[in-house]
């Protein structure tokens, strides 16, 4: 009975002497000066190693969930697209916008408090493909964005929060039709950095 104790000890001294060179890197290292301590010290080391994994596991589950939030965030911004542009044109008619803004103002300013780390709140402004110049049309759609951007930073929605981007006629809401009206529109989502 003696003999395994004895085995025991030297197996759980040895196991902390493995963990501790290999897991805490040689740093801090105790030596055990009796089998109870060694015993002791394995079971803390046991102990951290289970809340390295537990927290490694809720890193994992946080940044499901935090996928989770942005699907939701994004569901709700695909209801309040800005539509009704002129052709080569950044700026809506002004009743128009206002109905938009009072109406989606609120849910913008509600998802911009909730965006998850790692996340960031992006405005996209779109165009039709009539443009014959393609630059113009970058320009354009980015001046969109800028232009709803700067109207909802009036509403009190805070603009160093959001990035805007202009992707010209590269992402049609209608590309059946891309000449279509309802592509000249301001897209709101939630993305990664």
């Amino acid at each position: 009975m003696m003999r395994r104790k004895n085995l025991i000890t030297l197996g759980i001294t040895c196991l902390l002497a493995i963990t501790s060179t290999y897991c805490g890197g040689g740093k801090n290292v105790k030596k055990a000066s009796n089998p109870a301590d060694a015993k002791k010290m394995a079971e803390e080391e046991s102990a951290s190693v289970k809340s390295r994994a537990v927290s490694g596991l809720d890193d994992i589950a946080s940044k499901a969930q935090a996928g989770a939030v942005v699907k939701a965030m994004n569901a709700k911004l695909s209801k309040i697209s800005l539509t009704g542009f002129p052709h080569n044109g950044t700026k809506v008619n002004v009743d128009k916008y206002r109905k938009w803004a009072r109406l989606s103002a609120p849910v913008v300013k509600e998802i911009l408090k909730k965006v998850p780390p790692g996340y960031i709140f992006q405005i996209k402004g779109h165009a039709d493909s009539k443009s014959v110049n393609p630059r113009r049309n970058q320009q354009v759609s980015y001046e969109r964005a800028k232009f709803v951007r700067d109207q909802l930073a009036k509403e009190g929605v805070d603009s160093n929060k959001i990035q805007i981007v202009g992707v010209a006629d590269r992402e049609p809401a209608d590309p059946n039709n891309p000449e279509s009206a309802v592509n000249r529109r301001v897209t709101f989502s939630v993305v990664k950095k």
